[in-house]
Parts: structure tokens; sequence; C-alpha cells
């Protein structure tokens, strides 16, 4: 199994590309989202039709060389096909809203494994109403020990926070206005910087 070696892994890659360049990089990370659903959805991950749904076409030799080049951490060549691998880290522009004890952070981009944690925290939220203490007990002991790196406005820095792990807490913030909050917790590629860091 060969794994692919190019990408862009931070915002200065990313701003090096260029306006026709980041617009393309931005539909290349909807290609490797697109294949990694049908992946995690136990169909055949297909790079050509995940570029044939994104792209209205299939991808000619130029079309992978550049895939190659800007995403090719996340590819990798299975029996002769290229396919994705499970994770990546690939530089995305969003900011996912994390939950913490200390009230919600915009988590720094990061990893496709890191949003989907992120993801699967709002959504025991969502579910938490129908659980006992023990069965929120256990789901959120996944998450026991996990930090993110996060924006804190306040000290006008970078820092590093866990999820509220404690039921008591987790119910009281499941259940306040800032939970209830619409987000968006799997945006595009957001192209603006939110600040300095």
């Amino acid at each position: 199994m060969a794994r692919g070696r190019g990408g862009v892994f931070s915002g200065r890659q990313f701003e090096r590309l260029g306006p026709r360049g980041q617009a393309r990089y931005e539909r290349e990370l909807e290609v490797i989202r697109d294949a990694r659903t049908d992946l995690e959805e136990g169909r055949r991950a297909s790079i050509r039709q995940s570029f044939r749904d994104v792209f209205d076409r299939y991808p000619s030799g130029r079309d992978y060389r550049s895939l190659r080049a800007d995403v090719g951490s996340a590819l990798r060549v299975e029996r002769g096909r290229l396919t994705v691998t499970g994770n990546d880290r690939l530089y995305r522009g969003e900011y996912m809203p994390m939950p913490t004890s200390d009230g919600v952070y915009d988590a720094m981009p990061g990893s496709w494994r890191q949003r989907s944690i992120i993801g699967d925290y709002w959504s025991l939220i969502s579910r938490a109403r129908g659980m006992t203490d023990e069965e929120l007990a256990a789901e959120l002991a996944r998450f026991r020990g996990v930090e993110m790196r996060v924006y804190d406005p306040e000290l006008g820095r970078v820092v590093r926070k866990g999820f509220i792990i404690r039921v008591d807490e987790f119910r009281a913030f499941a259940t306040s206005p800032e939970a209830r909050q619409e987000r968006v917790v799997s945006p595009g590629l957001e192209i603006e910087p939110r600040g300095q860091l």
C-alpha cells in the first residue's frame, strides 16, 4: 500500500497557492471528504468518482498530478487504485467550536480526525437528554485526556483545552443557551484568517 507525500500543511503554503490554486485546493478537499464519506459508509471509495462528483468531469493526468501535489498525504494506492487514507494533516482554514469547562473556544484548524472528534462531541450533546448518567459517563470516557489547540481571545494566544467530561457539568452545558446556539460544526475552507496567531 503506497501512500502519497504531497500536500498543503500550513496557512503559509495555502497562501502561496494564489486565488486560483486556493479555489482548486478547496474543491480537492471536497473530493477527499466525499471519498472518505463513502469509505466510512462501507462503500468503495473512488477518487475518480469523487472527483467527477465535485468537478463535474473525470480527472485527467494533470488533475491527478495536482491532487498528488496538493492533497497527496490523504491519498494511497491500494491494489492499483487511488483511494483515501483514514486521516490526514492537510491544512483546512476552518475553526470549529469546541466546548470546554471554560466555555466554547475556536479549535485551531487540524486533521480530519480532530474535526471528527469535535463533531462526535457535539452529536453527544444532542443525544444526551435520552441517556442515563451511566451511559453518558461511558460515552464521555472517550474524550478523557483529549486536548485540542484553541484560540483564547482573552490571552490573545493559542492554548490547549480539554472537553467537559464530568456528567453534571456536561448536562449543565448541554441544556445551556450556549449549547443550543446555532453553529457550523464542519464548514468548508475558510479563506480569511480569524486573527493574528
